[in-house]
């Protein structure tokens, strides 16, 4: 993915200092814009628990899902998430994947 990102930044980049000595306007690079959020489809991470709040000492279960796109489909770019518990002083307590 990183790939992806980095070829198209870099695409950007040329057009953008093409358009500068074109003169191009705001207009253009409004829908340059549009196209990138087009190619590269945010993701939405959904988590659900199974309680709202805890004591100590109790065990967090949890279900996360990750989504691509408007219509929430399941996302094939991202494979791992990284789930971290921070304490309320922002230590990490727990790492999960």
């Amino acid at each position: 993915m990183r790939k992806y990102i980095s070829a198209i930044l870099l695409l950007l980049s040329f057009v953008s200092a093409e358009a500068q000595q074109k003169g191009e306007t705001f207009d253009n690079a409004v829908l340059r814009a549009m196209l990138v959020e087009n190619v590269l489809v945010p993701e939405k991470v959904y988590v659900q628990f199974d309680n709202t709040a805890y004591y100590l000492n109790d065990t967090i279960w949890f279900k996360a899902s990750v989504t691509c796109g408007n219509d929430d489909r399941p996302s094939d770019v991202s494979r791992i998430l990284y789930v971290e518990l921070v304490s309320p002083e922002g230590y990490v307590v727990k790492t999960e994947k």
